[in-house]
């Protein structure tokens, strides 16, 4: 499928090349997770992927991954049809449009119905909207040949991943000291491509296909990137376990991630722009566990637990944010 992308597309060579990169591993079966299936109402079509989107939404250009504050829905609509026809990026720019506030009935939130079984567990607190009137849906759109580069979308939540449209070919890395040290390195970084050295030299290599329908849980801080030869979308649900509260994962995660901010602050480093943009979406993350917190629903010994990790949480990223100025 990737080799029908368009002879000028700059994607062509680099996808290819993690291709191979993958049909090099030795015993690639053995790294294979079977993804858990959830029963939709319907099968979405690009009408209920679209039904959401709204020029106020977020942009990033497809190849480049930066941020277009200029881009229209219109202009969304024209890349990503022109990338299902294998056109040249030159003549119609695909865009990707993150983090999608699925509300309408009329949308995926019509087709996808109930919370997949893996977040009805009892630990389980998913976040909700703003309003906090209902679970918080959000969807990402991408044309087709877009490649995602490994990087983490959270230490302080967890989250599922379900392909509603399109396929996904997605791979991940198991969580050990020597893949932080290695991810440390270029956490955020929008400069080189260093996806097909993640397959050939980053331990705890994970991979599936994900189909529509299709789900994996990832827990926090999950290093992981993603290929779509074809348009596509993904859903998700961010949410919050006990168990990862009772096991100190959210505390080694995000200490591992804030620790990373501050070495970056002292030390000029090319990889990363602006290091403390990593705390902006840690203060996301502390105001779910607020709401976490005022439901009730953790026993008192973890609620204060959860208290008092988070007080340290802010204090570091209030101090940080006073060096970054």
């Amino acid at each position: 499928m990737w080799s029908k992308i368009h002879e000028r597309h700059p994607s062509k060579d680099i996808g290819l090349g993690i291709i191979d990169e993958f049909l090099g591993v030795d015993k690639l079966e053995r790294y294979y997770i079977q993804p858990k299936k959830h029963q939709m109402k319907s099968t979405p079509t690009a009408k209920h992927l679209m039904e959401d989107v709204t020029d106020k939404d977020t942009f990033n250009h497809a190849i480049t991954m930066e941020l277009n504050e200029n881009v229209t829905v219109k202009r969304l609509m024209q890349g990503w049809m022109h990338m299902a026809d294998r056109g040249d990026h030159i003549e119609g720019t695909p865009y990707i449009a993150m983090n999608v506030e699925c509300v309408s009935n009329s949308g995926l939130q019509g087709c996808i119905g109930d919370l997949p079984k893996s977040l009805k567990e009892e630990d389980v607190m998913v976040c909700l909207t703003e309003d906090g009137k209902s679970f918080s849906l959000t969807n990402v759109i991408t044309p087709a040949f877009t490649i995602s580069r490994p990087h983490l979308d959270d230490c302080g939540r967890g989250q599922v991943l379900l392909c509603v449209y399109g396929v996904k070919f997605l791979f991940w890395s198991e969580d050990s000291i020597e893949l932080r040290k290695l991810f440390g390195e270029v956490h955020a970084s929008s400069k080189g491509d260093y996806t097909r050295t993640a397959v050939r030299t980053w331990p705890g290599l994970r991979w599936t296909i994900l189909h529509v329908g299709e789900y994996i849980e990832m827990i926090p801080g999950t290093v992981h990137a993603v290929l779509s030869a074809e348009n596509s979308a993904v859903t998700g649900w961010h949410h919050m376990r006990k168990q990862w509260l009772e096991d100190g994962v959210y505390k080694e995660m995000l200490m591992w991630e804030i620790d990373i901010v501050e070495k970056r602050i002292k030390v000029v480093n090319e990889a990363e722009e602006n290091p403390p943009k990593i705390l902006d979406t840690i203060e996301k993350e502390m105001k779910h566990w607020h709401v976490w917190l005022q439901a009730g629903k953790l026993e008192p010994e973890l609620s204060k637990k959860l208290r008092v990790l988070k007080i340290e949480v802010e204090k570091r990223i209030k101090r940080l944010h006073k060096q970054a100025k």
